[in-house]
């Protein structure tokens, strides 16, 4: 009886040791990503929370996305403001929803977005009134989000219409220069004020949002992120392609977030036959480059604009962004008839870490990378004042890079 009681226990012990061979170890990723999403008519964010749930079934650590959503037009089952959680174990399933069973629900699925809403941990709701593009709202929802998933880092993900740092008329709260919902609108003055105020500085910032890859929008935001990721240009509606980029939004590898992002952004629009460019920038080297830029602005005599590649859409809104965004390095290249010194050429790769442009297709109206050698552009753009642009020249002195550029004292000097 012994021995067989000892053959038993035998058997029971090699199948759960056997058994806990065969199971895939999984670590949970030391970063949380967090996403707001808020606008009143851009239906691309529906795509983009599904795009985000498909690429957290391809990440391989546990992983958690919180997304605050705030698009009440679009859909009836999120009524109010909400934070929504979606958690990867890291083997496909999202909140436990294994891959077959998405495959098999979207197979009988008339919207793929209420599908995916109905996966959701509503984790937090707010008043139907909220406005999301107040600061303390917005410093309020990212500090609940943030104590909803206790991690060592955090990526933000800003989802919105923008346009970049320029002022709008007939606002209701402010300027239109990054998000608007519902007739109120966040200038990026009160959103650096909005980030500075969580307490919290982000590994990056990802701006899913028109035109804020320019240094004017960088240098305002550069102390509430290590990296900031965006295109100085117009970004096509449906954004970023998250079910690729997900899992590189978790990773450590500062590589995977610049770099892979950049490169997976242009890929995609290229194919889509789209425009655009992307980079990312290392905000800690944003102050060094103002310096370098400084001596440029300082002693700057107008040149011909039309010969610097830019970055804005001659015919969006009766064209209202020509002349928002130049090429920095570009413009320097011009100025110095192409001499521009390696100390300047290497703090901008010290910069802008990860660039990308779409180089195979075009689309009228917008800046055209085909033929055009890359290699001469750094791919951040900046704003170079001229006397019809009185309103921005105006606003662009309230900024902090108003000052630091040295823009500020040349626009009172000439009267601009």
């Amino acid at each position: 009886m012994k021995k067989i009681l000892i053959l038993f226990l035998s058997v029971v012990l090699f199948a759960s040791c056997s058994h806990s061979n065969d199971e895939p170890e999984v670590i949970s990723s030391d970063r949380t990503v967090l996403a707001y999403f808020l606008t009143k008519d851009l239906s691309e964010l529906q795509s983009n929370v599904v795009s985000i749930f498909e690429g957290l079934q391809k990440t391989k650590e546990a992983s958690t996305a919180l997304i605050y959503w705030d698009n009440r037009d679009y859909n009836s089952s999120v009524s109010v403001p909400s934070i929504l959680k979606f958690t990867s174990d890291g083997n496909g399933n999202v909140n436990n929803i294994s891959q077959i069973k998405y495959k098999e629900d979207l197979a009988k699925s008339t919207n793929m977005f209420n599908l995916v809403i109905g996966y959701a941990d509503v984790v937090r709701q707010y008043s139907a009134n909220q406005q999301s593009t107040d600061k303390d709202v917005m410093t309020t929802v990212l500090k609940d989000m943030i104590s909803l998933s206790s991690t060592k880092g955090y990526g933000l993900i800003f989802g919105s219409h923008s346009e970049s740092w320029i002022p709008s008329p007939n606002v209701k709260l402010s300027s239109r220069a990054f998000a608007s919902t519902y007739e109120n609108q966040l200038d990026i003055i009160e959103l650096n004020e909005a980030l500075i105020n969580v307490s919290r500085k982000f590994d990056y910032i990802l701006m899913d949002a028109c035109m804020m890859g320019n240094i004017e929008v960088v240098y305002e935001l550069q102390n509430t992120c290590d990296y900031f990721i965006a295109s100085p240009m117009e970004v096509p509606g449906i954004g970023f392609p998250y079910s690729t980029i997900i899992p590189d939004l978790f990773s450590d590898n500062v590589s995977d977030y610049t770099t892979n992002i950049c490169n997976a952004y242009s890929t995609y629009h290229a194919a889509e036959g789209h425009w655009g460019n992307c980079i990312a920038v290392k905000c800690s080297e944003v102050p060094v480059l103002t310096n370098e830029l400084n001596r440029y602005i300082t002693s700057y005599s107008p040149i011909d604009l039309s010969t610097v590649q830019p970055y804005f859409s001659s015919t969006t809104n009766s064209g209202k962004y020509i002349g928002l965004s130049y090429d920095i390095l570009d413009f320097v290249n011009k100025l110095t008839s192409n001499t521009t010194p390696f100390s300047f050429i290497n703090q901008l790769k010290n910069t802008v870490v990860a660039r990308s442009f779409v180089t195979t297709s075009s689309v009228t109206g917008f800046p055209s990378f085909i033929g055009v050698d890359t290699n001469s552009l750094c791919g951040m753009g900046m704003y170079i004042p001229i006397a019809s642009k009185s309103t921005w020249n105006s606003y662009l002195k309230q900024l902090l890079w108003g000052d630091a550029s040295g823009w500020a004292d040349y626009i009172t000097n000439n009267n601009l």
